[in-house]
Order: C-alpha cells, then sequence, then structure tokens
C-alpha cells in the first residue's frame, strides 16, 4: 500500500480530528504506514522526525492505536450479498447513526461506521467506503425500507426490503456497541462527544469480527 491510497482510506472525519491537533495528516498516516511494516516504535519516530517533522515514539504509538484500524484491510472478500442496518446511539448529549453491514453466510459483521446523520448522502458514503476497503461493492444488499437506502441505485447495486431473520445479528451488534458507550461515557463524561465517538468507533470497528463471532440471534 502507498503513502497515496494509505490517505485515501482515512475517513474525513479522522482527518478533521489530526488536523485539529495541529499535526500532518500525512506524517500521521506515514507513521502508522512504516510501524505496519514492521518499523519499531523508536525506530519510526526516529526515521518520522528525520523525513518530516518530530514525533516521540509515544506520540506513534498513540496514533497506531487511535487510527491504525482504519487503514489496515479486513480478512476475507466481501460476499456478493450483504445485509445493511443503521441505528441511532446516543453520546452524552450528541446523537449518531451507526451503519454496519453482516455477511449473511458466516453471520458476521463486515464493515461499520459512524456518521453524524442519517440520509441519502450518508447512506451512499457508507456504501463507498465499503468498495473502498473491499475494492468493490456487494451485488444485493438486503435493507429494511428507509428512504436512504434508495442510494443503491444510484450505485447500482440491486436492493431487496426484509426484516427480521439476519438483520437479527446486527441488532445483538448494536446491542454490545451501544453498552461500550454507555461504560465510555461514564467514565470520560468530560469529553466532546465527537471525540468519544471516534474512539468507541475505532475500538469496535477493530473488533468487529471478534464481536460477532458469539453473536446468535
Amino acid at each position: 500500500m502507498n503513502l497515496e491510497t494509505l490517505l485515501d482510506l482515512i475517513p474525513v472525519d479522522i482527518k478533521s480530528f489530526v488536523e485539529r491537533k495541529r499535526r500532518d495528516v500525512k506524517a500521521i498516516a506515514l507513521s502508522i504506514l512504516l510501524y505496519q511494516q514492521g518499523l519499531s516504535l523508536r525506530k519510526t519516530s526516529e526515521l518520522l522526525s528525520y523525513l518530516a517533522e518530530p514525533i516521540s515514539y509515544r506520540g506513534v504509538h498513540y496514533w497506531v492505536q487511535k487510527f491504525g484500524w482504519c487503514l489496515q484491510p479486513y480478512d476475507g472478500e466481501l460476499p456478493d450479498t450483504i445485509v445493511v442496518d443503521e441505528t441511532k446511539v446516543q453520546l452524552g448529549s450528541e446523537y449518531w447513526f451507526l451503519y454496519a453491514a453482516i455477511n449473511p453466510d458466516s453471520k458476521k459483521i463486515v464493515y461499520a461506521r459512524i456518521y453524524p446523520t442519517r440520509n441519502y448522502l450518508t447512506t451512499k458514503s457508507f456504501f463507498k467506503d465499503l468498495k473502498k476497503m473491499y475494492a468493490q461493492l456487494p451485488q444485493m444488499v438486503v435493507v429494511d425500507g428507509g428512504p436512504w437506502y434508495k442510494a443503491l441505485e444510484r450505485l447500482g447495486v440491486k436492493r431487496v426490503v426484509i426484516s427480521g431473520d439476519f438483520r437479527n445479528y446486527i441488532e445483538r451488534w448494536y446491542k454490545e456497541f451501544k453498552r461500550r458507550i454507555k461504560v465510555f461515557d461514564k467514565y470520560f463524561p468530560h469529553k466532546e462527544g465527537s471525540f468519544s465517538i471516534s474512539i468507541i468507533g475505532s475500538i469496535c470497528t477493530s473488533r468487529i469480527i471478534i464481536i460477532s463471532e458469539n453473536i446468535n440471534p
């Protein structure tokens, strides 16, 4: 993976967070890339400080732990058919929308993202992000009757409306996700919602396969 491809995989909201911290997005992405290629934290720190900007090995560890998940491809291939659902989650006084996709054969969550809104454009962005991760879109998507899923027609993906069955797996995962948010909000109530939700999102997304393995309808 080259640096430009890696930068393209970083979600816009994460780029904005890095910029608010007055850090160079390219430098942070490069530090994660170098570490994922086998360099130690200290070697990555030394090389990046020489090539781009000063950063301690603790700084490299911070960015790898925080955002390394979004730069790693998921195991396995995207199935031809997936089930997608979304739910509203609350963190502090803010509301966000979590989109999740499940493989109906393995019963595992294959992708999830958090957005501040739920509409046609958000849904379109979710599937574009999914395509970035897997380099393709599914042939068919099973959804509920939400009007925002008409975005699939624009993307040339077949949409099938159904309730129950495989959607129950996503509901179980949502329950686990919301439980984690409550725990995080309890111990870090002073954090801004947008900051906290990005942390929780990265934690859950990086462990999607593990979380869903023991979930049964």
